[in-house]
């Protein structure tokens, strides 16, 4: 089993177990799927299978989010994942993937809420649920799920803490992922609390 693996060799597992099983929980339930999806800030296109007609662009490709080189009302579908916190102008983006969106389109976007600072100098901001509510004023929120609670969290920011540390830490960190990752997926389990979590995966479709 993939997730079983990853759970005992990858030091990102508590990240991604939760937010790509709730994307891909996000996809199969409420987008077109005979539709064209844009993934807006594609990066290498980890999610396009799950996709029928897909279309992706990023700035590694020379295209700008806020200002999408597509007509009106032209996809059945947007995907933005872990994007907006690196848009200077995120409310511009916003109304750029609003704009493209047919009436009753369908956006599908994760955003985080807690981690470390990447991608700099161009890491912005992080998101609640309230302020994503206020950031789609132009949409319908369907939903608003969190990726993991506290426990999970915790794991992983002290995984991430002791990988960028001094040799010795990292060495150490090698051998006790697994037990790590184990450890606080089982207290995020028993123990579910979603006042701290890494990201949110928020589905809205466009108001006519």
């Amino acid at each position: 089993i993939k997730w079983l693996r990853e759970l005992f060799l990858t030091k990102h597992f508590l990240h991604y177990f939760y937010l790509d099983r709730d994307i891909k929980k996000a996809v199969e339930r409420y987008s077109y799927t005979d539709g064209w999806t844009l993934d807006a800030g594609c990066g290498e296109s980890p999610y396009k299978e799950m996709f029928c007609y897909y279309m992706g662009i990023d700035i590694s490709f020379g295209d700008d989010i806020k200002d999408i080189k597509h007509p009106d009302n032209r996809f059945d579908n947007v995907f933005c994942s872990q994007v907006l916190e690196h848009v200077d102008d995120y409310m511009k983006a916003i109304s750029e993937i609003r704009r493209v969106l047919k009436p009753k389109g369908i956006l599908i976007l994760s955003v985080p809420f807690t981690w470390q600072l990447h991608g700099e100098p161009n890491d912005y901001r992080r998101f609640t649920p309230y302020g994503i509510k206020e950031m789609l004023k132009g949409f319908t929120i369907i939903e608003t799920k969190a990726n993991g609670g506290k426990w999970a969290t915790i794991g992983q920011l002290l995984i991430n803490s002791m990988t960028t540390s001094n040799k010795i830490l990292r060495w150490v960190t090698k051998i006790l992922i697994p037990f790590i990752n184990s450890f606080f997926l089982f207290l995020d389990t028993i123990n579910k609390d979603e006042t701290l979590t890494q990201n949110y995966v928020t589905v809205a479709y466009k108001n006519q």
